[in-house]
């Protein structure tokens, strides 16, 4: 019954929606009307109605729609009449008017009915007059706890001291919580009497539940008593609860009394953050007392402390800022340091006594106070104007400095004034003020090009070319005429940076148009001179062979479906064999590289096992995004206009980039970091200012190659020197068109270059003694041509070679025994885990490659070697391997420190395919680095588990296409309906071609399942 009575009050709370309108003050008669002679959901809704227009005249009515208080009927009975009786009494405590208090006194002190006494009980605590306390009181005394709660809520909001005693009294201390005693705390809070403040603390220890401890303390707070300072205090510290916490520091900061402080201050280090800014805001509330403290507290080693004391220090205001001056000219640099922050913080008023700090004899505290006054900001630029006009020369400096980093127009001109000081730190800080401030500095500083200082017409020159605004190519072509050879200088420095826009804005133009490449045309020019220089230990004379190798090739690359063309025609000067001129084709398709030298086809599959992990363009814009661009003019490149930008490469990137594509191309005996230390490098590229992708590509190296670089020992030669010197220029086109590249059919049917070695398998037995007695360079080509030959009996020999004392030829033996596959290697290549770096992952890759389980927990426990390429081919070997075993140690490498570790674990766990990585790769959909997420989302593809569904829908919309390309294709394999919606819209409205033609498959995929 009692739940069918609630469902009419909701159905009338319905239907008072309908009747309540704009103006329904006007149908007050009219409700009135309805209340009389309605049925019963006609006068429900009426009541409802009248209450939320508040109109006194209803206040009659309502009053007569209660019937008499007792004996009237009984809920059994007719519980639509109760259930009007409510309806009114609420009506009554919106309305709100006096008239209504003795009525609803009376239900409170004679009603048998429990609900509408309760009713009556908050309406009398809305209306608010005390008239009604004595009847309250009444019913804090043995009522139900519904009652007693409504009967506390209502005192608490009529405020009256005289039911504080009573209040008390209906205290509940045992450990349990409930409403009413909910009720109680909060009513004692409101009415603010002291009486209450030892209970309310007896309350606060006593109580075992969070609820009860809380209202204690807010109530507390609330009366403001300096009693309650020690228990609040504990409270703040030692709870476990940091919602008490909390409210405890609240407490504390309402009753202000600086018996607070140092408890306040210690909850400053609280784990929690809202504690430590409820501590702040209290100590703020305390004031003046707390300040000295507080600055002590700036000194604290935990950051915590040192940010919450200088929140306080902030909100304090203004009665903080002398003491603030006074830390700000410590001898410690981090006082000083968040002195300065805190003062900048407070605004206007504290400038002018950070403006006498700028008269300090110590430059670092002069700086510390022109930092705050940039803080401050526009209220400090009259002041620091004058300063610079007027100071010493230290305070000139500074005033230099924050003027330029408020970067307000008005500064300008003293700063212009401030180039032609004596002292060399004002005008260097005001040159860089000025550069700061950009375009509002450049016409005066073109005007400064004709000043009589050539000193400051230099200074002007190299600020204009700083700036990098067009508008002074003009002038400073005219300063290129100056008498003064510095001008002239700073002027070619400036107009060389001139040719387009700033470097660090051109790099993320370019690296932004090449994350959207998908096809390009290309044409390399490369000119290349190789000396070899042979010196017999025996015979000084050297053998000098001079190579010049010239190039021409005109080429296309598909990025999205991994295709090359190139056409070549190297011609070779030597001096034994004269000129040799050669004509190419070449064609790459995923790892295969098909190959006509002067009409003869060969084909090379598998020739790179991560040739196409990631397309050249991700290449190109990963090292980038490592490298400085220096801009150093313009250029034009088939008529089309140009940036000329000079790249400075991070080497560990580069390296690292070389060595990823190296990493599977057998043999290779270069140390990559060692040739590169020792190499000169010269790269430029010419940049679209259109389109910001490059035109032109011009990359000059030089190096040299030794025997020790290639851990090479020739037979009978004492040392072997190899010089190289390579000119490449590469012309770039036809980006993002339509390209279709055919593999001719008889580069198709060409035989594989395994075949024609393995054809050769009489060599095995000559290659074998060769692996064992030969040179280091012949043992190495022995045991790479035994891998490419597949031969079993040689294992046991190559097995051998893993002990040979050159590492090369380990490390050729070892990508032999990949090749070969047998499972006799297996502990030998575990063994070969603990070599060098460059053995160590080529064993991982190679114990992948022959896929036996035994290998599976060795590699589990590479992934965690300091050295990353062990840690990233070992998960690419676990995935290889596919043993479950390796699910949990790959989930966890998905949080390495390395990108190329999680990409590589992202992807091996999306070979193995266990339902245990959906979670971990679903999160790592948010990874820093492009190329992990777009692995994640391959990867969560591959195992196909719905649950993966929402996360990777939203991956279509990651800001990197490659990887909304890899979330739509995922998305294909699941092959769940809820993912049609948004790839439909992705495959209409997405800016990138690839990611629509991706959603597209994916829906056709969906549909077709």
């Amino acid at each position: 019954m009692e739940t069918k009575m609630r469902l009419k009050l909701i159905l009338a709370v319905l239907a008072l929606a309908a009747l309540v309108m704009p103006g329904t003050a006007d149908k007050v008669d009219d409700l009135l009307l309805d209340l009389k002679f309605g049925d019963y959901g006609v006068q429900i809704a009426a009541i409802g109605a009248l209450g939320e227009i508040g109109d006194t005249r209803a206040v009659g009515p309502l009053i007569e729609m209660i019937p008499k208080p007792s004996g009237y009927v009984s809920y059994e009975d007719d519980s639509w009449k109760r259930s009007i009786r409510i309806a009114a009494v609420q009506a009554l405590s919106k309305i709100g008017d006096p008239s209504a208090v003795d009525p609803l006194i009376s239900i409170v002190s004679t009603s048998d009915d429990h609900w509408i006494k309760m009713e009556a009980a908050l309406a009398l605590g809305k209306i608010g007059d005390p008239r009604a306390v004595d009847a309250l009181i009444g019913c804090l005394r043995k009522s139900s706890p519904d009652l007693l709660q409504a009967a506390a809520e209502a005192l608490g909001e009529i405020g009256d001291p005289r039911a504080v005693e009573p209040l008390i009294e209906a205290i509940d201390y045992s450990n349990r919580y409930d409403a009413s005693t909910h009720s109680v705390v909060l009513a004692l809070g409101k009415i603010r009497d002291p009486r209450a403040v030892d209970p309310l603390i007896e309350i606060m220890a006593r109580g075992k539940n969070q609820p009860t401890r809380l209202n204690a303390t807010w109530a507390l707070g609330e009366i403001g008593d300096p009693s309650a300072i020690e228990p609040l205090a504990y409270r703040v510290l030692r709870d476990e609860d940091s919602g008490v916490r909390r409210s405890s520091a609240e407490a504390l900061g309402k009753i202000g009394d600086p018996a607070a402080i140092e408890p306040l201050i210690s909850a400053l280090e609280d784990p929690v953050i809202e504690v430590r800014n409820n501590a702040s805001l209290a100590l703020s509330k305390i004031g003046m007392p707390a300040i000295g403290k507080l600055i002590e507290a700036l000194k604290d080693e935990n950051s915590n402390i040192v940010d919450g004391a200088s929140d306080a220090l902030v909100l304090i205001g203004e009665p903080a800022i002398d003491p603030l001056v006074v830390a700000l000219v410590s001898e410690d640099s981090l006082i000083r340091h968040i002195a300065a922050g805190i003062l900048a913080g407070l605004g206007e008023p504290a400038v002018d006594p950070l403006i006498n700090v700028l008269k300090n004899e110590g430059s670092e505290i002069r700086f510390e106070a022109a930092v705050a006054l940039v803080g401050i900001g526009e209220p400090a630029i009259n002041p620091l104007i004058v300063v610079l006009a007027d100071g010493d020369d230290g305070a000139q400096a500074a005033a230099a400095f924050a003027l330029g980093n408020i970067s307000d127009a008005r500064v300008v001109d003293p700063l212009i004034v401030a180039l032609k000081d004596e002292n060399e730190t004002v005008r260097s800080n005001a040159t860089e003020a000025l550069i700061t401030i950009g375009e509002p500095a450049v016409d005066p500083l073109i005007r400064v090009l004709k000043d009589d200082s050539w000193e400051v017409r230099a200074i002007a020159a190299e600020a204009l070319g700083e700036i990098c605004d067009t508008k002074a190519i003009g002038p400073l072509t005219e300063s290129l005429e100056d008498e003064n050879e510095q001008v002239r200088e700073e002027a070619s420095k400036s107009l060389a940076k001139l040719g387009g826009a700033n470097p660090e804005e051109l790099k993320a133009m370019m690296i932004g148009a090449l994350e959207k490449v998908d096809t390009a045309a290309v044409t390399v020019y490369m000119d290349q001179t190789i000396k070899l220089v042979n010196c017999s230990e025996t015979n000084e004379t050297l053998r000098n062979m001079t190579i010049e190798t010239r190039s021409v090739g005109d080429g296309v690359l598909n990025v999205t479906s991994r295709t090359m063309k190139m056409n070549m025609t190297t011609i070779t000067n030597s001096e034994e064999a004269g000129k040799i001129v050669s004509d190419i084709e070449m064609y790459m398709v995923n790892d295969t590289l098909y190959t006509n030298i002067d009409g003869n086809w060969t084909r090379m599959p598998e020739m790179h096992e991560e040739m196409w992990d990631q397309s050249q363009a991700i290449i190109q814009v990963e090292l980038l995004n490592a490298s400085e661009i220096e801009l150093i003019g313009s250029d034009e490149v088939d008529g089309e206009d140009a940036y000329k930008v000079k790249v400075i490469p991070d080497m560990e990137t580069y390296t690292a980039i070389v060595n990823q594509q190296m990493g599977s191309i057998p043999l290779s005996t270069l140390n990559i970091t060692e040739v590169l230390e020792g190499s000169e490098m010269n790269w430029t590229i010419c940049i679209s200012k259109e389109s910001h992708l490059p035109l032109k590509n011009q990359f000059e190296l030089e190096l040299t190659l030794t025997a020790d670089i290639m851990d090479l020992s020739v037979g009978g030669v004492g040392e072997i020197e190899i010089g190289i010197k390579s000119n490449s220029t590469g012309f770039y086109s036809r980006y993002n068109e339509p390209v279709d590249i055919e593999v001719p059919e008889e580069a198709m049917n060409a035989p594989s270059w395994h075949d024609t070695l393995t054809s050769q398998e009489d060599e095995v037995d000559d290659l074998i003694l060769d692996l064992k007695f030969g040179t280091p360079d012949v043992r190495m080509n022995a045991a790479w041509a035994l891998g490419e030959i597949g031969d079993p009996r040689a294992v046991d020999p190559l097995i051998g070679a893993l002990d040979d004392e050159h590492e090369w030829v380990r490390c050729a033996a070892i990508e032999a025994l990949g090749a070969i596959g047998d499972i006799r290697a297996i502990d030998p290549l575990v063994g070969a885990l603990d070599d060098g770096e460059e053995v160590q992952y080529r064993a991982a890759m190679s114990l992948g490659r022959i896929g036996d389980v035994r290998a599976v927990d060795p590699l589990i426990r590479a992934l965690d070697d300091e050295y990353w390429g062990l840690r990233s081919e070992a998960a690419r070997a676990l995935g290889r391997i596919s043993d479950t075993r390796a699910v949990s140690p790959l989930i966890d490498a998905l949080q390495d420190e390395d990108e190329w570790v999680r990409k590589a674990a992202a992807e091996a766990l999306g070979e193995i395919g266990d339902a245990r990585a959906v979670d971990p790769l679903t999160s790592t959909l948010k990874d820093e680095d492009p190329e992990v997420r777009y692995w994640a989302a391959c990867a969560l593809g591959e195992i196909g588990d719905p649950r993966a569904i929402d996360s990777l829908i939203g991956a279509l919309k990651d800001e990197v296409r490659w990887v909304r390309s890899g979330a739509s294709k995922a998305l294909g394999e699941i092959g769940d309906v809820r993912a049609i919606e948004p790839l439909t819209y992705v495959a209409l409205r997405d800016k990138e071609e690839s990611v629509r033609a991706a959603a597209s498959e994916a829906l056709e995929k969906i549909q077709a399942d």
